[in-house]
């Protein structure tokens, strides 16, 4: 169990509808291991591209979302950790790489494109800083674009 002096922050993925579709472009608005769907949504999303090695996740659910509504329960169901060890930041240039074009397939189908891409252009950018500055920064953009998306 994740000890309450450690915790950072928390915060809960967009609720409704709207806002899911408001803030997709940002990031991820599912947390994928709370996630539920039914079995021929998948199908006709043709479930995971296994093409993308990164944001593949993301890209399911912006191709889920073209076929219906989406919610997000205000519960927390799950909390991740952040350390020197998770994927997001070890892979960060690639994953945030493949954030960009999975953006651009879905920029005429989501709101927010081109404050999205901005926010993400930066994300991406600031991953060329030594590693020292983006441990310390990586959860600030992150909770700044949070913040943002909502």
């Amino acid at each position: 169990m994740l000890d309450v002096e450690e915790e950072l922050y928390r915060y809960l993925k967009p609720e409704t509808d709207r806002q899911i579709r408001n803030s997709m472009l940002y990031s991820n608005p599912m947390a994928n291991s709370t996630t539920l769907f039914r079995t021929e949504a998948g199908k006709r999303a043709h479930f995971y591209d296994e093409t993308l090695r990164y944001s593949g996740d993301r890209d399911f659910w912006l191709k889920i979302g073209l076929q219906g509504k989406l919610y997000n329960f205000p519960i927390y169901f799950s909390y991740y950790t952040m350390n020197g060890n998770n994927t997001s930041i070890l892979k960060i240039r690639p994953h945030l790489q493949a954030s960009l074009l999975v953006m651009k397939r879905y920029k005429r189908k989501y709101p927010h494109y081109f404050s999205a891409h901005f926010f993400n252009k930066i994300q991406y950018l600031y991953t060329f800083l030594p590693e020292k500055f983006r441990r310390k920064f990586h959860q600030i953009l992150a909770r700044l674009k949070h913040g943002v998306a909502r």
